[in-house]
């Protein structure tokens, strides 16, 4: 009986840390994804100035993703008062 309690123990406690790492890796994740949007609009940026169109593989454009921000009403973070 005493191993069997043991064993429940280490099972919540591996299931505790797994959680912990889940959120720690979703956060992580919504990071990395942050950045490459940012990565991609620098390039767009970039190509705009030097007069080449930007790829449709490139996905979606600035102009694209605030145009749609603007129509579901999701406040900015100028709104929030946020400096990035």
């Amino acid at each position: 009986m005493y191993i069997n309690c043991l064993c429940i123990t280490a099972v919540c406690s591996t299931s505790r840390r797994l959680d912990s790492n889940m959120k720690i890796l979703r956060g992580s994740l919504t990071q990395a994804q942050l950045q490459l949007t940012r990565l991609h609009w620098v390039q767009e940026d970039v190509f705009i100035q030097a007069g080449v169109q930007s790829s449709p593989v490139m996905g979606a454009t600035r102009a694209t993703v605030m145009s749609e921000i603007k129509k579901v009403g999701i406040p900015s973070s100028r709104d929030h008062g946020a400096t990035w």
